[in-house]
């Protein structure tokens, strides 16, 4: 539960330990022990806890989660500073049914069962298990916990279901209240610890690998487990639970535990805000924030600039209260229409350090205003309407109706193109938009929403979730009014509800609506002065007619008469530029416009002959000072333009670091499939009729072919793609195509700019082969071009095409000087060192990745989160988990897995702006085998036995070395008779032999003789292959005589005892078995099968045998080669794949299934699991149990859930794997059903006597 004041952590952890009741001694095996080896101290500590049934959980409940008033302490319910909407009873108000919260309580796996297939202990283990509100636990359901800053559905006490808004997951996620954040995570710290490496066949979800947090899940439950200290609840549960199970958390009694195993954790930044919160050009503004860390924080800095990028001042913050930072002094008062970002960067005592979002605000802003539709009549039919907005305005519907709701009254649009709402007036401008939606029935979403006419977001969706539009930039001043509409007929009902907007005084949008145009019905050149007072001129231009957008428009003529429409000078700049588009006149053939700045090409719109409107967009066109716009028609066919919309432009040009451009992507592909990639990260757009591409061929000096790049601009910001001329493997569209730009691996290819070489890919005069059939695409952090080649510079693949036509450049101050001196020591089989001589960066950052080399850099701007454990820290891209992210110059490494070589890359970089040096320093290094195992298992015993079957147990060896597997050797003849296996030398399962891995700690021989002595020896070993190694000498040994054969067999029929199938097209067999005490007429038999669902005997197959014995199998293959114990084969018949059912039918009167592999009716599209094993029906073979007798026509039932309720065993393939024979335990003989009886002695002397 969250304490109200978090305290330093060591006084915290004195008040823990004041009120934990540890028995003494209890955790000393832990004592000194990190990462891994703790975790699995903690787990042998807490394993084999006496187990609940699911029944007595209830009785549980009341000792260990009973508040002070007597009522059900439900985590999901309560309010801890208030009464809760509802109390429960124990026992009265158990579920039962429910229809809402406030129905009942049951029992909430906080950790879902699903994700442990329902397996014992977990099941009932109460440290995972909680009494909750029955309706809140059916909505939480299997969804993992999170954050959720948008949710779809909301509890009585404020917890959350929705998408993930944590970093690192976007799916659906159950957020718990602030107060208890802190138990789920020590909850789940728990699981992974009491079932560590106990989950291997879980399960897990995008949680969770078997028991263990994911990455992203891992940062979060760090920050709940520090934000959210333990509570006294949590300390009198663990009591409770201790009493009950015997075990306690180890994370309850010891939070420190928690960064000891998995790492520190960097500070959490929250509830950011400044103050005031819409300030004026007369205010100065302070920034708070709330800062929590698992120590102590050693420096809050605020960052903040009005660039957007630079983030060049600082401003000192300090704690005014709890954990609550704010600024030392405030930013300055800024001019009218001044955008300011800020972020806090804070670091603690272990120089982990964090960055928050980049926050903003606008001088000139106010307030924000909604519309939540509360005035809005709920009618369950579509009717027009009006109602009055909370805006005051006077808001109108068409074709709507208000039963679909999402929160309260909700206008839902019909099916219909003319359903819409729409705003009346509303004054103070626009600057952001955001709404939720619904889709209200089976047809997709497909809605426009306009601003002042203006197209501002066409909204499409398949969901059946609320979903948010996010905030849409409008930036419109003024009054304006918002309308939400229909696109076309076929748009699906769509519900709309919590309309919200800012205002906005600021630059923004201007928009020429052509209100004051009053051209005639006739083309004329001329102009007129428009609604913002700028005057406009047209070429060749008319009236709209009959095809109006909005009110006045202009129709553009056709390009052979020059029709254009352009503006005077505008001296504000532009950034984003609109047109809305629509068809004049009813002749068939496109309509298309192109857009100049500056008589400079930006563009053009996509080509239409329909009736529709259409908007053309360009964004970050981003020129300063003084510029035109230029409208033109390119086609032969009339065309209406209306609203014209453009943003202010007075920054330098988006912020760019480069001098000039670069090549930021290069591609030699197969056959004509070359590309390159330009790419502009200046601050300004780039005329391209300076720059050309050169050629330098089979090691040439001199320029083979030159391409030349147009005279069209290259926005800032922008890239620009050239392919071969018959190039076709990429799906994009290049800027231009060219036949020159023919090049092989070992051609150089240079751009050019001003017929001088800028930026080289090879060395020119070189003919060495250096990129044949590769991909390079640029660095982030490059920002410069240069005629030097620096394979460094570049991220190298085989070539893919992936992301042509986009490219990043970080415009930050990386670290001039890398780490260098990569080295390695102190290498085992789990573990190792790694070391680095330090450049001259204020932190590095290590990734490692396993068995190839690091494939992802990190981006600077960005902050990663680092665990020693591999695997445990964050990951980029896929496989690239953080290591190490701090000053120091060497990392120790845990968590690896034997014989396996570990790829790193350190890269140093700046905390100011976290900008990274990526020609990173990469090592590598390979960790060795596992030693011989130190101990051998113990209690080596026989558990059970049969005529046929003896089954051993053991308790595995689990200290010093640890085993992974077991070899069990067995021998009819003697101890003696058994060979010690030979170190580098695998033995495979077979008759004799049993390889078992470690904690499963019993194994079954079967196929046994009956009334025969078994010797048995058992070697724990570690590694496998050529480096296996076992422990030999002093092994412990057992033995067994099989009882005498029963009387007669048990089976009701012929059952299929064993199927199989393989990874080649040839690998199939099915065995049948008869146990049924006497010799079966096969004549009455036959196989069918069904192919990808269906019914059966799409094929069939009569056994050529005439009987099959008691005790017998008979097996059924393909061929000879992969199943040689077959006894008959049939090519055509053995070839169903792992979704093809094959039964065994029995001629009774009528042919019927008496048992089966798979569904004959429905295609399960690829494989069916079995005994929990995903896709078993493929390429892998299963034997049928010796308990089960009698054959199964439900295949769910033979198929089962898990190792546990399943009819089979289930293996991976291998050729030959057909077992000879089968063995089926019948149980005991019954005993006699008459007893002696009438006792009598006789003989009697003074020391004997005969009993009769």
């Amino acid at each position: 539960m969250k304490k109200l004041l978090l305290l330093v952590v060591n006084v915290f952890l004195i008040s823990v330990t004041l009120f934990a009741q540890i028995p003494p001694g209890y955790y000393d095996n832990a004592s000194g022990k990190t990462g891994t080896a703790l975790q699995q101290a903690l787990h042998d500590i807490i394993d084999n806890h006496t187990v609940r049934s699911y029944t007595q959980l209830w009785t549980d409940f009341e000792t260990t989660d009973k508040k002070a008033t007597g009522y059900v302490w439900d985590m999901y319910s309560d309010k801890p500073a208030s009464s809760p909407d509802y109390d429960y009873t124990f026992g009265t108000d158990q579920c039962g049914s429910y229809s809402g919260e406030g129905s009942c309580y049951n029992r909430e796996h906080s950790f879902p069962k699903s994700w442990f297939d329902e397996g014992t202990p977990m099941y009932t283990d109460l440290f995972h298990l909680y009494p909750t509100d029955g309706y809140v636990n059916g909505q939480r359901g299997n969804y993992p916990f999170g954050e959720v800053s948008s949710p779809t559905w909301t509890s009585t006490n404020g917890s959350k279901k929705g998408p993930c808004s944590y970093p690192g997951y976007s799916g659906t996620v159950f957020e718990p209240i602030d107060e208890y954040k802190g138990d789920f995570a020590r909850t789940y710290f728990y699981m992974a610890t009491r079932y560590y490496n106990e989950d291997a066949s879980w399960t897990g979800s995008d949680m969770v690998d078997g028991a263990q947090p994911k990455a992203w899940a891992l940062n979060m439950l760090k920050e709940w487990n520090t934000n959210d200290p333990v509570s006294q609840k949590e300390l009198d549960r663990n009591e409770a639970v201790y009493s009950i199970q015997g075990n306690r958390n180890p994370f309850i009694d010891h939070p420190e535990y928690v960064g000891d195993i998995w790492g520190t954790t960097a500070p959490s930044i929250s509830n950011i805000a400044h103050s005031p919160s819409n300030p004026t050009s007369a205010d100065v503004v302070s920034v708070s924030a709330d800062i929590t860390d698992d120590g102590t924080i050693s420096s809050v800095t605020l960052k903040w600039c009005t660039d957007g990028s630079s983030f060049n001042n600082n401003i000192t913050m300090s704690v005014s209260s709890g954990d609550t930072y704010t600024t030392n002094s405030d930013i300055p008062a800024q001019i009218n229409g001044t955008t300011v970002s800020y972020k806090i960067e804070a670091t603690d005592n272990d120089s982990e350090t964090s960055t928050s979002s980049i926050h903003e605000y606008t001088i000139g802003t106010s307030s924000s205003a909604n519309e939540t539709f509360d005035n809005f009549a709920e009618s369950s039919s579509y009717a027009d309407g009006s109602f009055t907005g909370q805006d005051g305005s006077t808001w109108t519907y068409t074709q709507c109706r208000g039963d679909i709701q999402i929160n309260g009254a909700t206008p839902c649009l019909a099916k219909d193109a003319t359903a819409k709402v729409q705003s009346g007036t509303i004054s103070g401008g626009c600057g952001t938009l955001s709404f939720d939606y619904l889709k209200a029935y089976s047809s997709d979403i497909d809605l426009e929403v306009y601003v002042n006419s203006t197209l501002v977001t066409t909204i499409t969706s398949s969901s059946t979730n609320v979903e948010n539009s996010g905030d849409i930039t409008v930036n419109v001043v003024g009054d304006f009014t918002l309308k939400f509409i229909q696109r076309t007929s076929s748009s699906g009902q769509v519900s709309i509800d919590n309309i919200s907007w800012t205002s906005y005084s600021g630059s923004g949008n201007t928009i020429e609506t052509f209100d004051n145009c009053t051209v005639g019905a006739s083309y004329v050149d001329d102009n007129f002065v428009g609604v913002n007072g700028i005057t406009w001129n047209y070429i060749q231009s008319r009236d709209e007619d009959t095809y109006g957008i909005d009110g006045n428009g202009l129709i553009l003529r056709d390009a052979s008469n020059s029709s254009k429409c352009y503006s005077q000078t505008i001296s504000t700049g532009i950034g984003d530029f609109s047109v809305q588009l629509k068809k004049a006149f009813t002749g068939a053939g496109n309509r298309q416009v192109e857009l100049f700045i500056n008589n400079v090409s930006y563009g053009t719109s996509a080509s239409f002959d329909d009736t529709d409107t259409h908007t053309f967009t360009v964004n970050d066109i981003n020129i300063s000072g003084d510029v035109v716009i230029d409208i033109r028609n390119i086609t032969s066919y009339q065309v209406l333009i209306d609203n014209i919309s453009w943003t202010d432009f007075t920054g330098s040009g988006g912020g760019g670091c480069a001098s000039d451009l670069i090549i930021s992507e290069y591609v030699e592909g197969d056959s004509y499939n070359k590309y390159i990639e330009i790419y502009n990260g200046t601050s300004s757009n780039v005329d391209l009729s300076n720059y050309d591409i050169s050629l330098y061929r089979n090691g040439s000096s001199s320029v083979d072919a030159t391409i030349s790049l147009g005279s069209s601009a290259l926005n800032q910001g922008e890239t620009f793609v050239i392919a071969h001329s018959s190039a076709s493997g990429w799906t994009g569209t290049p800027d231009i195509t060219d036949g020159d730009l023919d090049f092989n691996g070992d051609d150089v290819v240079a751009l050019r700019k001003n017929n001088t070489n800028i930026d080289v890919i090879g060395t020119i005069g070189s003919s060495s082969t250096f990129a044949e059939d590769k991909q390079l695409q640029r660095k982030s952090s490059i920002t410069e071009p240069t005629t030097t080649y620096d394979e460094n510079h570049w991220n190298i693949s085989s070539y893919s095409y992936s992301d042509l036509g986009e490219h990043v450049m970080t415009c930050c101050t990386c670290p001039a000087t890398q780490a260098s001196s990569f080295t390695s020591s102190s290498v085992t089989s789990n573990s190792m060192t790694i070391g680095w001589t330090r450049g001259n960066g204020n932190k590095v950052l290590v990734l490692a990745h396993e068995g190839s080399a690091v494939d992802k850099d990190p981006s600077s701007g960005s902050t990663y989160t680092g665990n020693t454990v591999f695997g445990s820290g964050e990951e980029l891209g896929t496989g690239n988990y953080v290591i190490y992210d701090g000053t120091g110059t060497s990392v120790d490494i845990t968590g690896l897995s034997a014989l396996t070589t570990y790829y790193f890359a350190v890269y140093e970089y700046n905390t100011s702006d976290n900008c990274y040096n990526q020609i990173e320093l990469t090592g590598n290094e390979t960790t060795i085998a596992v030693p011989e195992p130190t101990n051998h298992a113990t209690n080596f015993a026989i558990s059970s036995y049969t005529h046929q079957v003896i089954q051993l147990t053991w308790t595995d060896a689990n200290t010093g070395t640890i085993p992974e597997n077991y070899l069990i050797k067995m021998s009819d003849v003697s101890y003696a008779d058994i060979s010690d296996p030979v170190d580098g030398t695998a033995e495979v399962d077979g008759a004799s032999t049993k390889n078992i891995s470690q904690g499963t700690e019993t194994c079954t021989f079967s196929g046994l003789s009956a009334e025969t002595t078994y010797y048995f020896e058992i070697f724990p070993y570690t590694n496998s292959g050529s480096d296996i190694d076992y422990k030999t000498g002093s092994e412990p040994q057992a033995s067994q005589t099989t009882d005498a054969a029963p009387a007669g067999g048990c089976a009701s029929d012929l059952i299929i005892s064993e199927y199989g199938e393989g990874s080649s097209g040839n690998s199939k067999y099915i065995e049948i078995y008869n146990g049924t005490g006497s010799s079966v007429d096969l004549s009455n038999y036959r196989l069918s099968k069904v192919a990808n669902g269906g019914s059966w005997d799409e094929g069939i197959y009569t056994f050529t045998a005439g009987s099959l014995a008691d005790e017998a199998t008979l097996v059924i293959a393909n061929n000879s080669t992969d199943v040689p114990s077959a006894d008959e084969f049939d090519v055509g018949f053995c070839s169903w794949n792992g979704n093809d059912a094959v039964g065994l039918a029995k001629n009774s009167g009528s042919w019927s299934i008496i048992d089966k592999i798979g569904d004959e009716v429905a295609d399960p599209g690829t494989e069916w699991d079995v005994a929990g094993t995903a896709n078993a029906t493929k390429d892998h073979y299963f034997i049928r149990k010796s308990s089960i007798t009698s054959p199964q026509t439900n295949w769910s039932t033979s198929a089962g859930t898990n190792t546990t309720n399943s009819e089979w065993e289930v293996y991976s393939y291998s050729t030959g794997a057909a077992q000879s024979g089968h063995t089926m335990t019948c149980g005991p003989v019954d005993p006699p059903t008459t007893q002696a009886s009438s006792i009598t002695f006789s003989d009697v002397t003074t020391n004997s006597f005969t009993i009769n």
